[in-house]
């Protein structure tokens, strides 16, 4: 049984937990530089900020998809990201305090050293918990790992390797290699055996433990269905790779289209959360212009009645 892999935000909880730390440590050692050894909490608007922040840190992950690729990310697109982050989560604050009225009582001192220690620890901690994940995870040999058996070509054997090694973060073992040209020449690529052909393939794969299959062909070979066949029928999982997206954006869903399986790419794909926050956006927005508008209304239409004749509202039909 294949699991599709959990959402952007799901499968990344521990870096919203590593966020959630490290705001928090920011505050209260931005407080003790300010006031000494005290507790933050014994001042209300301390106490208050801690726990708007925790909202305020995790609305802001989901709402610009922080964790989006972050175990690709090299060390100064992480610092990017993360400045990035802690900005939006620093200045989302600074209104929470400005239309709770705070700001004249919350310490500006403490919000500056806040705004300098977030981004380093933040920093800091990311890449402390990737290093673990990449190198750890990988030489875990008791991990549970899914056995993918690669159908490739000679020619995009070692190539395809190691792409798949370099994106893999402990999630799969590659057993071993099916090369279409039937040529049994090769016994090893890339340390990884030369386990069939294209003649005794979906014989191998009834006879040994295979979990997923990752098919990628150059346009000049054809996968027989027999075996394609085979391998849905025997409860395999098989990726089949689309195409080279290498000059593609990103940003990339596979959906359907009009009945056909496609690649979508665009500049910018929104999330659930992101779209939600917009709603949430548009909705406080148009409350604020209701207000505003029925606030003119009673100042501006006493005015109106008593230094112009007639109502106050003009209708006029063409």
């Amino acid at each position: 049984m294949y699991q599709k892999n959990l959402n952007s935000w799901i499968k990344h909880l521990d870096f919203l937990v590593i966020d959630l730390i490290c705001v928090e440590s920011a505050l209260a050692l931005a407080y003790i530089l300010r006031f000494g050894n005290h507790l933050f909490f014994e001042r209300t608007i301390y106490f208050e900020a801690a726990i708007t922040l925790i909202f305020i840190d995790g609305f802001t992950a989901l709402f610009w998809g922080s964790y989006k690729d972050i175990l690709r990310r090299g060390y100064l697109k992480e610092a990017q990201a993360t400045l990035h982050h802690t900005t939006c989560v620093m200045v989302s604050f600074l209104l929470y305090l400005y239309f709770a009225e705070n700001t004249n009582m919350y310490s500006r001192y403490i919000f500056l050293l806040m705004y300098g220690i977030f981004p380093v620890f933040s920093y800091g901690l990311r890449c402390i918990r990737k290093y673990y994940l990449k190198h750890s995870l990988n030489s875990n040999s008791r991990q549970v790992k899914r056995n993918i058996l690669l159908i490739v070509s000679e020619e995009n054997a070692t190539e395809i390797i190691k792409c798949l090694r370099a994106n893999n973060f402990g999630k799969f073992s590659i057993t071993g290699l099916i090369l279409m040209e039937n040529s049994m020449d090769l016994k090893q690529v890339e340390n990884i055996p030369v386990v069939a052909g294209e003649d005794n393939a979906l014989a191998y794969i009834k006879e040994n433990w295979v979990d997923e299959v990752f098919i990628n062909l150059p346009k000049t070979l054809i996968l027989p269905q027999a075996l394609l066949d085979g391998c849905v029928e025997m409860g395999i999982t098989v990726h089949i790779n689309l195409i080279n997206t290498t000059n593609l954006n990103t940003n990339q869903i596979v959906e359907q289209f009009g009945g056909y399986t496609v690649l979508s790419s665009s500049v910018n794909m929104v999330t659930e959360g992101q779209l939600l926050g917009k709603r949430l956006v548009d909705i406080a927005g148009g409350i604020v212009g209701l207000v505003i508008t029925a606030v003119m209304v009673v100042i501006i239409g006493p005015v109106i009645y008593f230094s112009s004749p007639g109502p106050i509202f003009f209708p006029r039909s063409e």
